[in-house]
């Protein structure tokens, strides 16, 4: 669960400087870089930054020579969060990890029910729909392959018509358009070039990815936000490009067609674009004014928008070093050890991997899969001191600064966490003693 809220808290940082970039910006540049950094956004959402922490981790030391301190992940088998397995078991739980459980099994119980409704509404909805589409075909449709070809769009797009409905596209493996005639019985224009444009970027896929964002962070107000945000600045940004392509002088024919399309009805579809919305009346006044405003945006406006984006990128990609971390020492076998380990003296010797510490003595026989782990992130002595002659079993754990007795014996599987007086055998998880030394 942690995962997806440093996930959430990444996109939500990306969310609020997208939100700072645009005030300093002031909406002087291109609605399709605004675009282009909301999927940018979107994507900060899905994707985990797990590695890139250890990325600026080297460069930091390879240009600064800075050593970052690795963490170790404190262990108490009271209050921290742990299972052990046993043959593939579960034999030991904390309570913590129960509660994580609850709150994982919530958290993906609400995903799961926004995703079914949304789900069952598309296909029902567009079940009844498709059954009173008009399949297009003679002029509309021949200039609609033209203008296909022209866009260099190699997909094949159904055309279909219906009357009394505004304009739409959709279909994500399968494209269509649903388009309205004018009173000459032809789809104008700049209908085809705005619905078409949508499926040459793959809107329909974008739309998808932030209705999943916004299941999986259904608890963030931000990701509501972005997904209102980038419906808006997609239909804006295909304005521009119609109005860029259309015939010089028909931005007013392009306002007039919008006002048009927001009278008719908008189809009750999920995840589909509209032409215009009449339900949006805010959305459709500002496109309508942007249709009418000659506005030309310099290179230098492009480059302050890319870098501005790159820095808010490169800003939020810095919640990576909010993923947890766990540091731990693993020692195989006595072969292992004598290998890796330095000796210090006759008595004892020492394993020291990334500043983590642990006293081996003399003829101490350890299995295969032994973990000597730490429970502190403190520049002190916290991992296991085990004596001479100890024997530890396959698959234990000695957690600690803790030490094992000499000549005592760790069964198979055990999770020691208490001192191991010498001549004695601990087993199980917890472990427990069950054979004291003589007295």
């Amino acid at each position: 669960m942690r995962t997806i809220l440093v996930m959430s808290f990444t996109g939500t940082c990306m969310t609020v400087l997208y939100g700072i970039g645009k005030k300093i910006l002031k909406r002087e540049t291109t609605h399709a870089l605004y675009y282009v950094w909301l999927k940018i956004c979107v994507a900060s959402y899905l994707i985990p930054l797990l590695d890139l922490k250890y990325w600026y981790m080297y460069v930091l030391q390879k240009m600064f020579q800075i050593h970052p301190v690795e963490m170790t992940h404190t262990f108490d088998g009271r209050d921290e969060s742990y299972v052990f397995l046993n043959s593939n078991s579960i034999v030991d739980m904390s309570g913590k990890y129960r509660r994580n459980i609850i709150v994982i099994g919530c958290w993906f119980g609400v995903m799961m029910l926004l995703f079914l409704i949304q789900m069952i509404n598309y296909y029902k909805g567009l079940h009844e729909f498709t059954k009173v589409l008009e399949r297009e075909d003679g002029d509309n449709l021949e200039h609609a392959v033209h203008l296909k070809k022209k866009m260099w769009i190699l997909r094949k797009v159904r055309l279909y018509t219906k009357e009394g409905y505004s304009s739409f596209c959709g279909g994500l493996l399968r494209p269509y358009i649903v388009a309205s005639r004018d009173e000459n019985g032809r789809i104008p224009d700049g209908i085809l070039m705005h619905e078409l444009y949508h499926l040459k970027r793959l809107d329909i896929f974008a739309e998808w990815l932030s209705f999943i964002m916004c299941c999986v962070h259904w608890f963030n107000p931000c990701a509501y936000y972005l997904r209102k945000e980038i419906g808006r600045e997609m239909e804006l940004s295909c304005d521009e490009y119609a109005l860029k392509h259309i015939k010089q002088g028909r931005a007013d024919a392009y306002a007039n067609l919008l006002v048009h399309q927001a009278q008719l009805a908008p189809p009750s579809l999920f995840w589909t674009q509209h032409m215009a919305d009449s339900k949006n009346d805010k959305l459709v006044e500002e496109r309508i004014r942007n249709a009418m405003k000659k506005n030309t945006v310099g290179k230098m406006m492009k480059l302050a928008t890319g870098g501005l984006m790159a820095l808010a990128v490169m800003l939020s990609s810095l919640t990576a070093f909010a993923y947890e971390s766990v540091a731990e020492v693993q020692v195989n076998s006595t072969e292992d050890i004598a290998d890796e380990i330095e000796i210090l003296d006759a008595d004892d010797w020492h394993i020291d991997v990334a500043d983590i510490t642990a006293i081996v003595g003399d003829d101490v026989l350890i299995y295969q899969g032994v973990i000597l782990g730490g429970t502190s992130t403190q520049k002190t002595k916290r991992h296991p001191t085990v004596e001479k002659g100890a024997i530890i079993g396959a698959g234990a754990k000695v957690m600690g600064n803790i030490t094992v007795g000499q000549y005592s014996k760790i069964g198979t599987g055990a999770v020691v966490l208490k001192d191991v007086p010498p001549d004695s055998t601990c087993v199980g998880v917890p472990g427990r003693i069950v054979r004291f030394p003589n007295p």
